[in-house]
């Protein structure tokens, strides 16, 4: 009887790696060419190709990185849309009947222009009174800043007749800010002589004329300056208009010239002031404008030198380019 002998199976098998998902193919011209048709962590690590690792990961990473913003996109989306709804319900929600907007303008206008009225009507009835009193305990009452005034009111009316006058019409009243106050100016027209301007301060007593601005106070006249000759800075309200006369010892090339003359006389003077001083650009300004710009100025007369001309004198600086009262508030 032939027996067959039988070999244990494990024997005959192959290695594992050399089985399962690897093929040899034959009559290929390809040394070692491999076919992955399984899970590729069941072959071995030195039959892979290393491009075609790093390739698999690098397809995962960017597969990755795309699913990633495609999610934070849709959350934004979902947030701005969220965003929108909940600022149209509120503005929805704060909505409130409006007045329409022709009668908003209507009560505001009427309500300024009865403001408006009032404090005109109480300005003329300031001017009316002022200009009427033939005293200075008449006027004062309607001057602004009457303490501080009133020597300068006993000095003024010591050399200068009190005349008192009644408004003939009122010509102009308008409104400007001048030292940060509010101002009104009036022009009017009176009885006897010719109109006057008048400035008025709105304060919280009504509306005060400033009366220095009024007569064109200077504490020393300009006939008297010039008379002394005075070297000591000394204030003056003047009227000034640019010029081109230039008298020794100034010159055209370092200096600006101006006319000055004061209210109520008949002397007037020449100033100069040096094109590089401080001020010099500021009245150059004000007064290329026109003629006669009211301007507060210090003057004083240069120390005495051959041919010097008496009408000659030198602007010390400008105090103000108004004649409004306080000089300390430029």
């Amino acid at each position: 009887m032939n027996r067959i002998r039988l070999e244990p199976l494990i024997n005959r098998r192959k290695p594992l790696p050399e089985r399962i998902g690897v093929q040899r193919k034959r009559h290929s011209g390809e040394a070692n060419r491999i076919r992955t048709n399984r899970i590729p962590e069941l072959i071995p690590k030195e039959d892979l190709n290393s491009n075609h690792e790093l390739s698999w990961e690098s397809n995962g990473e960017k597969r990755l990185s795309q699913g990633w913003f495609r999610l934070l996109w849709g959350f934004g989306s979902v947030f701005l849309l969220f965003l929108a709804v909940a600022i149209m319900l509120n503005l929805r929600g704060n909505k409130r009947p409006l007045t329409p907007p022709n009668q908003i303008s209507s009560a505001t206008a009427a309500e300024l222009s009865t403001s408006l009225d009032a404090k005109i009507d109480r300005a003329h009835d300031t001017i009316i009174h002022f200009l009427r009193a033939s005293t200075i305990e008449g006027k004062l009452p309607f001057v602004r800043d009457s303490d501080r005034v009133l020597p300068g009111m006993v000095n003024w009316y010591s050399s200068h007749e009190h005349v008192a006058q009644e408004v003939s019409r009122f010509e102009m009243m308008a409104t400007t800010t001048i030292d940060l106050k509010p101002i009104w100016v009036s022009l009017v027209f009176v009885q006897s002589g010719p109109p006057v301007t008048l400035m008025l301060e709105d304060t919280p007593d009504g509306p005060k004329v400033d009366w220095e601005a009024f007569v064109g106070y200077n504490p020393l006249s300009l006939t008297a300056f010039v008379d002394q000759k005075r070297q000591a800075p000394t204030d003056f309200r003047v009227y000034a208009t640019a010029s081109d006369y230039f008298l020794p010892p100034f010159d055209e090339s370092q200096h600006l010239a101006l006319k000055l003359e004061c209210r109520n006389e008949n002397t007037f003077v020449y100033g100069y002031i040096k094109r590089s001083d401080q001020d010099a650009a500021e009245i150059f300004a004000a007064t290329r404008a026109g003629p006669r710009k009211p301007l507060q100025l210090a003057l004083r007369y240069p120390a005495p030198a051959p041919n010097q001309d008496t009408q000659a004198v030198e602007i010390v600086s400008l105090i103000k380019n108004n004649w409004l009262g306080d000089k300390n508030a430029r």
